[in-house]
C-alpha cells in the first residue's frame, strides 16, 4: 500500500513538473520571440498586466472558494473511510488536518482554473493608461473614455463574478449532497438549517450581482437603445435608464437583507423579498415602458425624437471621422480627367478573375489578395504565388510574382503579363517565410543576420524551443543549417496579433513587389463595441460602433520583419498604444518608397465612413435625406468577392484609389467616396450634379450588350462588379466587365461595357478591351500614357538597380529585359 502511493506521488510529481516545465518554457520563447522583433516592451507590458489579472482574479477566487469549501467542512464532524486489513473491514476516521488540507487545495484549484481565462490583459492596460477623449457624453457626463476603456472591463468582471458564483454553488450542492444535512428522501428535499444558511447567502450574492446587471443595462442603453437600429431614444433616457438604477439600488439592498434574513434565520423575510425584487423587476421593465408611452405628452413622435436622433447623428459622425472626409473642390484632385487620357489608370480585370487566371497557369497558388500596384502611371496587378507540385512540402523552394497588365487583354481575351519595378513577370523570388495561412514552425538560417527569429545555436535556448514545441527531435538532433533560428508565429495574421494585439486586422493581406522582396501589407484600426449613442456597423463579421485607422503594418515575407506606421492623427485609442509602444513604431522612411506608393487604401475604414457620411451627412453640412451603400451583392455582379471593387490609380501622384457609389432613398447616385491609398490614406466626396442617375437603371444599362454568339457549353458568362470612376467636372464612368469562364481553364475577357464616357448621358459604349471601350485605338495606347519627371527618375533607378542586380549574379536574360524596359521608359513622353 505504501508502494502504491509513493508511485502515485511520483507520476504526480512528474506529470507536474513536465507541465511546469512547458509553460516555463512557453514564457521564455515567447520573450526571446518578442526580443527578436524588438517588442520586448509589448510582452513586459503583457506580463505585468496579467500577472495583475490573473493575480488579482486567482487570489479573490482562492478566497471565495475558501470560504464556501471551510463552510462545508466544518459542517462534517468526521469523514470515516473504509480500511481493509486482511479480510476484516475497518472504518478508519480522516485526521482533520487532512481535510483542511484538501479544502486548501481544492481552494487553490479552482483559483487557479477561473484565473487562467483572464487573458484580456489590453483591457486592464487601457483602464490603467488609456488617454482621456476630453469630450462627454451629453447624458450621464462621463468621458467617453469611461465608455471605451472602463465600461467592457467592469462587464468581464461581471460575467466572471457570475462565473465564480455558479461554480461555487454547483460545488457545494454537489458536497452537501454527499452528506446527510442535504438529501432526497420519500418524495421529499431535506435541508438541515445550516446548508439553508449558507445556500441563502449565496443566493444573496446571486440577487447583488443581479443589481450589478441592472446597473451596466442602464449604462448599455447608450450603446444598444431600443429605437430603430439600437437608438437612443427619449423612452430610454427618461424610462428605461431611471428604471433600471431604481432596481439597481433596490436589487442591492434586497441583496443585503436577505443576506441578513438568511444569517439571522428569518427565510419567511427573505422569501418575500426576493418575491419583492421579481415583482419590481416585471414592473418596470416589462409593464413601466409601454404605460408611460401611452401617458405621454401627446407630442408629435417625429419632434420629441429630433434632439435625441441629433445627438446620434453628431456621436456617428464622431465615431468613424466623417469630419476627415475631403469635399468641394479638393477631391477634383482625385477625379480623373477622361477616360481616354487614364486608360492605363484603370483595371478591367477584377481581383477574383485575376486570381483565377493566374493559378489556372499553374504558376502556383495566389497567397494574400491580388496586389495594385503602380507602374509608369500605369495600373498592375501583383500576384504572388507559393509553389505548388513536388516543392509545394519544400518550404524553402522559391515563391513567384506575376505582375500583369490591368487594363488590357491579348487578343484571345486573356490575362497580360507586363515585367517592371524589379521583378519580373512570373519571375522567381526568395522563398517567403511568413505569408498568409502559413503554418508550423521552421528552422532557418541567419548568416546575413537579417531573420527576425530567437537563435537556437544555445543549448538552453533549444531546449526551450523543443519543450514548447514538443520536438524531441530538436533537441536530439543536429540542425544542419548554419547560426539557426526557430521562426514561429509565421502566418500574417497571427504574427500581427501577437505583435499589436490591441489592433484590429484588416482581412485582406496586400503582397507588395519591390525587386526581388515581397511584403505584405495589413491595415490595422482601432475598434470597439462600446461607443457610446453611435450607430453600428459591421467590421469583419463583427458588430462595432466606433472605427479608427490606425496603422499599416508592412511584414517583409523572407525575414518575418514586421514595420509598423502609425497614422499622423491618431484618436486617443491609438494614440495610448503609440504612447505606451513607442519603439514599436516607425516612419515611413525606413521603408522603399516605390512600397510605400502602393499601400493600398483601407477598405474597412472607408466603407465605414461612407455609410456614416451617407446617413448623417457631416457636421456643417448635415444629410437631409438618409442614404446608403449598394449592397455587396446587390445584383450587379456574378462574381465572388465583388463588395471590392479593383482600384485605380489618381491622376498625378498615381497613388492607389478605391471607390464606391453612394445612392439616396431611391437608389440615385448622389455621389461616389474615394478612398486613395499610400502613406497618409484619405477619403474623399465626389458629388455629382442633379439630377443623379439611378443604379438599377446604371445596371440594366450595363447589360443592353450587342448580340454577339453563343459561348461553347463549357463556357458561361460572369458579370464582374460594376465600379464608379470620377470623372472632373462633377461627372462619373460605371465600368463592367463580363468574362467568359471556363470550368477548366483561365477566365478571358468576353466584353467591357462603360457607361456615361460618349457625349451623350446614358451612351453606353462596349469594347473587347478597355482601350476599346473608350475610343483608343490599340496602336496608341502605350504612347498615349505620360509620365511624371519623379516618376520617371524613380523607374530609371530601379532598372538601374535591376540591371546591376542582374549582372552581380550572372542573369543575362533579367538583365536584358530590365534593359528593354529602359529603353520603352525612355521613349514615353514627360508630363510638365
Amino acid at each position: 500500500m505504501l508502494t502504491r502511493r509513493w508511485l502515485i506521488a511520483a507520476a504526480a510529481g512528474v506529470a507536474l513538473l513536465l507541465l511546469l516545465g512547458k509553460a516555463l518554457a512557453g514564457v521564455y520563447v515567447d520573450y526571446r520571440w518578442f526580443s527578436a522583433l524588438g517588442a520586448e516592451a509589448v510582452w513586459w507590458a503583457r506580463v505585468e498586466n496579467l500577472m495583475i489579472l490573473r493575480g488579482l482574479s486567482g487570489a479573490v477566487a482562492t478566497v471565495f472558494f475558501f470560504c464556501n469549501l471551510y463552510a462545508v467542512r466544518h459542517s462534517v464532524v468526521s469523514l470515516v473511510l473504509p480500511r481493509r486489513v486482511a479480510n476484516i473491514e475497518i472504518g478508519e476516521e480522516v485526521p482533520s488536518r487532512y481535510l483542511l488540507l484538501a479544502v486548501i487545495a481544492m481552494s487553490l484549484l479552482f483559483g487557479i482554473l477561473l484565473a487562467f481565462p483572464q487573458d484580456d490583459w489590453t483591457s486592464l492596460a487601457l483602464v490603467r493608461s488609456g488617454q482621456p477623449f476630453r469630450e462627454q457624453d451629453p447624458y450621464f457626463e462621463y468621458d467617453l473614455g469611461f465608455w471605451t476603456y472602463w465600461l467592457p472591463f467592469e462587464t468581464s468582471l461581471h460575467v466572471w463574478s457570475l462565473i465564480a458564483l455558479l461554480a461555487a454553488t454547483t460545488v457545494v450542492v454537489f458536497l452537501y449532497a454527499l452528506t446527510p444535512s442535504l438529501r432526497w428522501e420519500r418524495g421529499t428535499l431535506h435541508v438541515s438549517g445550516y446548508v439553508r444558511r449558507h445556500l441563502s447567502l449565496l443566493g444573496a450574492l446571486l440577487i447583488f450581482l443581479l443589481a450589478w446587471s441592472y446597473r451596466l443595462d442602464g449604462l448599455g442603453l447608450l450603446l444598444n437603445g431600443t429605437g430603430p437600429a439600437g437608438a437612443f431614444t427619449s423612452a430610454d433616457w427618461k424610462v428605461a435608464v431611471p428604471a433600471n438604477f431604481v432596481l439597481a439600488f433596490a436589487t442591492g439592498a434586497a441583496a443585503v437583507l436577505v443576506g441578513w434574513a438568511a444569517w439571522t434565520g428569518q427565510m419567511r423575510i427573505a422569501f418575500v423579498t426576493v418575491t419583492a425584487v421579481l415583482a419590481l423587476s416585471l414592473g418596470l421593465r416589462q409593464f413601466l415602458p409601454p404605460l408611460a408611452q401611452r401617458l405621454a405628452d401627446p407630442t408629435d413622435p417625429v419632434r420629441r425624437e429630433e434632439g435625441y436622433l441629433k445627438t446620434r447623428g453628431q456621436y456617428t459622425q464622431r465615431a468613424y471621422a466623417v469630419a476627415r472626409i475631403v469635399r468641394g473642390d479638393s477631391a477634383e484632385r482625385v477625379a480623373l480627367p477622361s477616360l481616354r487620357d487614364a486608360a492605363q489608370s484603370l483595371s478591367e480585370w477584377d481581383a477574383g478573375a485575376i486570381r483565377r487566371a493566374v493559378e489556372r497557369r499553374r504558376q502556383g497558388i495566389v497567397s494574400g489578395a491580388i496586389g495594385w500596384a503602380a507602374d509608369s502611371a500605369r495600373l498592375v496587378a501583383v500576384a504572388a504565388q507559393r509553389p505548388t507540385g513536388a516543392d509545394a512540402a519544400d518550404p524553402f523552394a522559391s515563391w513567384t510574382v506575376t505582375r500583369l497588365r490591368a487594363w488590357s487583354s491579348d487578343d484571345r481575351g486573356g490575362i497580360t503579363g507586363t515585367a517592371g519595378g524589379g521583378v519580373e513577370e512570373g519571375g522567381a523570388i526568395p522563398p517567403a517565410l511568413v505569408y498568409d495561412s502559413a503554418t508550423g514552425p521552421l528552422v532557418v538560417s541567419d548568416r546575413q543576420g537579417d531573420v527576425d527569429a530567437p537563435e537556437i545555436s544555445e543549448w538552453p535556448s533549444r531546449v526551450a524551443h523543443a519543450w514548447d514545441q514538443q520536438n524531441l527531435r530538436l533537441m536530439f538532433s543536429d540542425v544542419d543549417v548554419r547560426e539557426p533560428r526557430m521562426m514561429v508565429h509565421r502566418d500574417v495574421h497571427d504574427r500581427l496579433q501577437m505583435l499589436a494585439p490591441f489592433f484590429w486586422q484588416s482581412a485582406h493581406v496586400t503582397p507588395i513587389a519591390w525587386r526581388d522582396t515581397l511584403y505584405w501589407a495589413v491595415h490595422l484600426y482601432t475598434a470597439t463595441d462600446y461607443y457610446p449613442l453611435s450607430e453600428h456597423t459591421h467590421l469583419g463579421g463583427e458588430d462595432v460602433s466606433y472605427v479608427r485607422h490606425a496603422a499599416t503594418a508592412i511584414v517583409h515575407a523572407q525575414s518575418g520583419h514586421v514595420t509598423l506606421v502609425a497614422d499622423s492623427v491618431l484618436d486617443p485609442i491609438a494614440l495610448t498604444w503609440v504612447r505606451q509602444f513607442p519603439s514599436l513604431f516607425t516612419t515611413w522612411s525606413s521603408l522603399p518608397a516605390a512600397v510605400v506608393a502602393n499601400v493600398p487604401p483601407p477598405i474597412e475604414s472607408a466603407v465605414a465612413q461612407a455609410v456614416a457620411f451617407a446617413r448623417y451627412g457631416t457636421r456643417d453640412d448635415p444629410a437631409e435625406v438618409s442614404a446608403h451603400l449598394p449592397g455587396s451583392f446587390s445584383g450587379d455582379t456574378t462574381l465572388f468577392g465583388g463588395a471590392y471593387r479593383p482600384m485605380y490609380l489618381t491622376p498625378g501622384d498615381s497613388r492607389l484609389a478605391w471607390t464606391t457609389p453612394v445612392l439616396d432613398q431611391s437608389d440615385r447616385v448622389r455621389g461616389i467616396i474615394v478612398s486613395v491609398g499610400g502613406p497618409q490614406p484619405v477619403t474623399y466626396w465626389h458629388k455629382l450634379p442633379d439630377p443623379p442617375l439611378r443604379w438599377p437603371a446604371v445596371l440594366e444599362r450595363l447589360l443592353r450588350v450587342p448580340e454577339s454568339p453563343a459561348p461553347p457549353r463549357d463556357v458561361t458568362l460572369r458579370r464582374g462588379p460594376v465600379r464608379v470612376v470620377p470623372i472632373r467636372g462633377g461627372a462619373a464612368a460605371y465600368l463592367q466587365t463580363t468574362y467568359a469562364w471556363r470550368s477548366d481553364g483561365a477566365p478571358t475577357v468576353a466584353r467591357m461595357a462603360i457607361h456615361g464616357t460618349g457625349a451623350a448621358r446614358d451612351s453606353v459604349s462596349f469594347g473587347f478591351t478597355l482601350a476599346e471601350a473608350v475610343g483608343v485605338p490599340p496602336e496608341t495606347t502605350d504612347a498615349a500614357s505620360t509620365i511624371t519627371p519623379a516618376a520617371f527618375r524613380q523607374r530609371v533607378n530601379d532598372l538601374y538597380t535591376a540591371m546591376r542586380d542582374a549582372l552581380q549574379r550572372g542573369d543575362w536574360p533579367a538583365f536584358g529585359k530590365a534593359y528593354d524596359d529602359l529603353g520603352r521608359l525612355l521613349r514615353l513622353p514627360t508630363a510638365k
